[in-house]
Order: structure tokens, then C-alpha cells, then sequence
């Protein structure tokens, strides 16, 4: 059966145990019960006969994928020269106000780094590759007693070696700033209003348009070089110790209800959620699978955040950076819609994502009591020239 090329194609850039310990929570034995994790249910028109074209009404005229009219707050008006319009999303929310906040909450000097350790050969997506290697290059060459003129005990000794030597570092990789432990910029995901290499109707947040800021060094718009030092608040959502098992199973969807029992669970609620925030989910999927070494596996299917939650808390709530221990932050399966979440978070919000996060010591210390579940975020990614993911390593203070 021949297959059709539909609007509702996007495209991504480069893009246990059952024993129950004392924290964990009573069951709760009416969760998920409004979980949605597919794509809205208004969608543009098929051609019947144009090849898996979109008709001209889904693709020139549109300003927006119609299935974000419910964001359009967030987006400027299409006149708006692009010059002026919001190039860093949700990051136009931060503040004074959020790194006052993040510094009142360090008060135990304790800090986590929430990354993964780079290493070759990694578990990466799809044909993204990491390759580092040392090279050896030549000696700084000159007269090497210069370094025994500079202290008086030096004076009248011999001077031994030849001086000093240099090691560089190579990086090789298909995927700057989106392999590992890695941050998704607003470049990184549009949405495809056409046909594949239709470029124009390549839609970002906002309404960039890929002709507008594909350049072949990266993006010149809604590049992570443009964003502001992160410093705000971190909150830690420990899904798997609500549950008490060591990690989610791959069917577990975190929706509204499962957000705001956690919260609950842990002496919060949703109302005390504020624009700026940073959302932390441990599933437990990476310290489960992250080291076994198959990509596969793990990046096809994980327990994660659905949409709902978007729709529901983070989107109204102007919340930053949703971030997990997992490959995507969000609910998946086999065969599932392709990253719902990323579309609706990303493209309809330009709000954030930090996936494949190290949350290990963070979530330890907070199940024994010796760190609460929220916490002073620091992260600014490398200054990469339109840069569409962001190197770094996300960093917590408590």
C-alpha cells in the first residue's frame, strides 16, 4: 500500500524492584486517567491525489500549525519584523525575580551536577555520534631557562628539560549540543506544513520560517546563543520514588493528575509553581538502562511526561525547561506519535528540554531527608553560533 506524506509530519534538526520502601507513597488507584498523548484532533486536509501534498490552505497562508492557536499568546503577530519578535521563548519570563529566588534556596551548600558523563561510544539517537581523542602536538620551542630566572633559589642551577609540551583535545560528533546529557533549543524542532525539503513551510516557534533562519552553519534565529544564563528555580518531581519502584515501567504516563499527586506527595502543589521554574522528572529510566549499551532500546519507548501537562500546568504556567532522566522527557512506546510533547512544549510554547539528565544524587538525598525537592538551577549553554542544542552540564544548588 502506497504511503502518503501528511501535514502532521515534523521533523527533528540536528535533534524493578516491587518492594516498597518507606517513602514511597500508599497506592493510588485512580491515576491516568485522562492521559493523552496524541497529536489534536484538528488537522489539515489531505490531497487525495497530490502525493501526500498539503493543500494550499495548510501550507503559504498559515502563520502557525492551527493545532497552536491555543497558544497564540505566546506568538507575535506574523507582521512582526523578525527582528523583533520573541527569538528565546519561554526564557522571556525570567528575571530578577527568579534568581533572587534560586539564591534564597541554597542554604546546605550542596551541589549536584545532573549530568551524564561524555564518553565515546555512548548511547546516542538514531546516527548521532561522539568521538573524542587526544593529540599530541609539538613542543612550545625557545630557551627553557627562562623558567628558572623568575625565584632566587633558582639562580646558578642547571637547567634541565626542554622546555614545555601541549595536548589538544579533538571533538568529533553529528550532533553539537544534542548527544548525552543534552539541552533542546527552539531550533532544534519544527514542524513541517508541506512536503519534506519544502523549507519555507518549515514552521518554528514563533513563526520563524525555515528559509528565514537556516543557514549552514545553524540557525541565525532562536539560536541557544541567544538565550540568557538560566538562574532560577529547580523543582524535582520523584515519579518513581511516589511510586516506590526503582524505575517507572515503560508504560507509565506522568499526567496532570500524576504531577500534581507528586507534588502533593512531596509538600507542594501546583500553585506554587511559577514562570521561570524548572521542572525536573525522575523515572528512573536512565540509571536503569542508560549503561546497557542499547540506543535502540532506550530511546524508543520510555515513561515520561504527556501532554495534558502542557495543556494543563506548564504551558499556562510559563514554566522554563521541562527536563528528565530519560530520552525525550516524554511518554513513548513503540510506534508512537512522533514526540507530541516536543511539538506542543517547543514549537506551540518555545518552552525547553534537558533529556538523558543525571538526577541520581539529587533524588537520593531528597528520599532521605538530607535535600528538599527544590533547589537553585544554573546552566548557560556554550556561545555555538546559532547553535539549535545546547552543551553544558545543568548544575543544582540546595
Amino acid at each position: 500500500m502506497p504511503t502518503l506524506l501528511t501535514c502532521l509530519l515534523f521533523a527533528v534538526l540536528i535533534a524493578s524492584s516491587t518492594a516498597r520502601p518507606p517513602w514511597a507513597k500508599p497506592k493510588n488507584k485512580g491515576k491516568n486517567k485522562n492521559a493523552y498523548n496524541s497529536w489534536p484532533t484538528a488537522s489539515p486536509s489531505i490531497s487525495p491525489s497530490g502525493g501526500g501534498e498539503c493543500e494550499d490552505s495548510c501550507t503559504d497562508n498559515v502563520e502557525r500549525p492551527n493545532f497552536c492557536d491555543y497558544a497564540s499568546y505566546l506568538w507575535d503577530d506574523a507582521s512582526t519584523p523578525l527582528d523583533e519578535r520573541n527569538n528565546i521563548g519561554m526564557a522571556k519570563y525570567l528575571s530578577s525575580a527568579n534568581i533572587l529566588k534560586a539564591a534564597s534556596l541554597m542554604k546546605l551548600g550542596k551541589a549536584y551536577k545532573l549530568a551524564f558523563l561524555a564518553v565515546n561510544g555512548q548511547l546516542a539517537l538514531g546516527t548521532r555520534q561522539w568521538y573524542a581523542a587526544l593529540s599530541h602536538i609539538d613542543r612550545v620551542r625557545g630557551d627553557p631557562s627562562v623558567y628558572y630566572e623568575w625565584h632566587e633559589n633558582n639562580q646558578g642551577k642547571e637547567v634541565c628539560g626542554v622546555g614545555i609540551g601541549l595536548l589538544e583535545q579533538r571533538l568529533m560528533t553529528s550532533a553539537v549540543g544534542n548527544s548525552g546529557t543534552q539541552f533542546d533549543g527552539l531550533g532544534h524542532v519544527f514542524y513541517m506544513n508541506g512536503g519534506f525539503g519544502d523549507i519555507h513551510n518549515y514552521l518554528f516557534f514563533n513563526g520563524f520560517r525555515g528559509d528565514e533562519i537556516m543557514k549552514e552553519y545553524g540557525t541565525k534565529y532562536l539560536s541557544v546563543a541567544d538565550l540568557p544564563p538560566f538562574v532560577t528555580r529547580a523543582i524535582l518531581l520523584d515519579v518513581a520514588g511516589y511510586e516506590g519502584v526503582k524505575v517507572l515501567p515503560e508504560t507509565y504516563r506522568v499526567d496532570t493528575d500524576v504531577v500534581n499527586n507528586v507534588l502533593q506527595f512531596q509538600g507542594m502543589s501546583v500553585d506554587d509553581i511559577e514562570a521561570g521554574d524548572v521542572i525536573l522528572l525522575f523515572t528512573g529510566w536512565a540509571e536503569q538502562h542508560w549503561w546497557d549499551g542499547d540506543a535502540e532500546f532506550y530511546y524508543s519507548r520510555e515513561p515520561g511526561f504527556t501532554v495534558d501537562t502542557v495543556l494543563n500546568i506548564f504551558g499556562p504556567k510559563k514554566v522554563l525547561l521541562l527536563g528528565a532522566d530519560s530520552g525525550s522527557v516524554e511518554f513513548r512506546q513503540v510506534g508512537s506519535a512522533p514526540r507530541a510533547l516536543h511539538v506542543h512544549w517547543m514549537i506551540c510554547h518555545g518552552g525547553f528540554l534537558y533529556e538523558n539528565l543525571n538526577l541520581i544524587e539529587w533524588v537520593t538525598d531528597a528520599r532521605n531527608g538530607d535535600a528538599p525537592y527544590q533547589g537553585a538551577f544554573f546552566w548557560t549553554p556554550a556561545q555555538i553560533d546559532g547553535g539549535v542544542g545546547g552543551l553544558g552540564t545543568p548544575t543544582v544548588v540546595v
